[in-house]
Order: structure tokens, then C-alpha cells, then sequence
């Protein structure tokens, strides 16, 4: 007769591996659902590149960026996903490198040019915190009078500051604009 300690053994060796088999088809779905999910993800960060690049083409952002910097003229985003702004030269920055100003002018026009596109001919609104804040002295007042430009053409601007210059050009912008300005105090 057999020695029963083979039976219970291979019993033992068949159960482990139907648990492995288990495992294993189980690694196996996890690895090709991660790939799938992946690969999925991936085509849509590329259609939402897609159309983030022809956004940005669209020439009524390069308006509004050309109106706040007064030297960028259109941006584009690179395979790598890097936002750039282009001169009229054709040269190309990468908004990275701008100064800080700079920078806000490039955003401020990213997000009423974006808006533009989204309401079509209806005003919009803005919440502004110190947004001119890092600009030169000297870019300040036109900058204002731009954002103002907005309230006269139906646009809701709300913006905040802590900075009495640009405070100061509010007022004096504003009070020349007759209705659609007014400035509140928190005192």
C-alpha cells in the first residue's frame, strides 16, 4: 500500500497551486486593467491637449494677450506641455521664465480670453485679487484702464487690493467713467 503522506502532500501541492492560479489570474486582470486605464487616460490628456492648443490658436486669445502684456501676441503649448507665449517677432518664451508681472498679465488673458470663448458675445465676470500687483509701475495704469474697459462693455469686475497706487488708479480711472464704477471700503 501507498504511503498516505504522498496523498495529503500532493492534496496540499494542488490546493497551493489552484490558490496561485488564483493569485496569479488576479495579478494578471490588476496589470492589464492599470494598462487599460492608463492608455485610457492617456488619449484623453492628448484630446484635451488637442483642444487646449486650438484654443490657445484661436486669435481672440492672442487679443487679449497682446491688450495686457502690450508684447505677446499668441501662445502655444508644447509636446511636453509647457505653456509659451510668442512675440510679434515670432520668437517664443516659455511663460515660465517671465517675471512675475509678466506672468499675470499672461494668466489674467489665458482666463478672460478663455472666458470670452465660452460665453461667446455675453459679459462675464472677474474676481481679481491684486492681480496687477508684480506689474512695473509703469504697465499699471493701462492695465486698469483695460480691466475697465471690460465693466464699460457689460463685464462684472470685482477687484480686490491692499495696494493704495492701484487703488489710486481704480479711483481716478473709474470716477472718469461716470456709471459702473464703485469702490467699497471694508471701513
Amino acid at each position: 500500500e501507498g504511503d498516505p503522506g504522498w496523498e495529503e502532500l500532493l492534496h496540499a501541492v494542488r490546493i497551493k497551486r489552484a490558490e496561485l492560479d488564483q493569485e496569479y489570474a488576479a495579478v494578471t486582470a490588476e496589470m492589464v486593467a492599470k494598462i487599460l486605464v492608463h492608455k485610457v487616460v492617456a488619449e484623453q490628456r492628448e484630446d484635451e491637449n488637442e483642444g487646449i492648443r486650438r484654443r490657445l490658436a484661436d486669435k481672440s486669445i492672442g487679443q487679449w494677450l497682446e491688450h495686457f502684456s502690450g508684447r505677446y501676441v499668441g501662445f502655444s503649448l508644447t509636446d511636453e506641455e509647457q505653456l509659451e507665449v510668442e512675440d510679434s517677432n515670432g520668437n517664443s518664451f516659455p511663460v515660465s521664465i517671465l517675471s512675475t508681472g509678466a506672468k499675470e498679465q499672461v494668466y489674467l488673458s489665458l482666463r478672460i480670453g478663455f472666458a470670452s470663448l465660452a460665453l461667446g458675445d455675453r459679459a462675464g465676470f472677474l474676481l481679481l485679487d491684486d492681480a496687477f500687483q508684480h506689474s512695473d509701475w509703469s504697465r499699471r495704469e493701462k492695465l486698469v484702464s483695460q480691466i475697465l474697459s471690460l465693466v464699460q462693455s457689460g463685464w462684472q469686475v470685482f477687484y480686490f487690493t491692499m495696494d493704495d497706487h492701484i487703488r489710486g488708479l481704480f479711483q481716478k480711472i473709474g470716477s472718469e467713467m461716470g456709471g459702473g464704477f464703485a469702490e467699497r471700503g471694508l471701513g
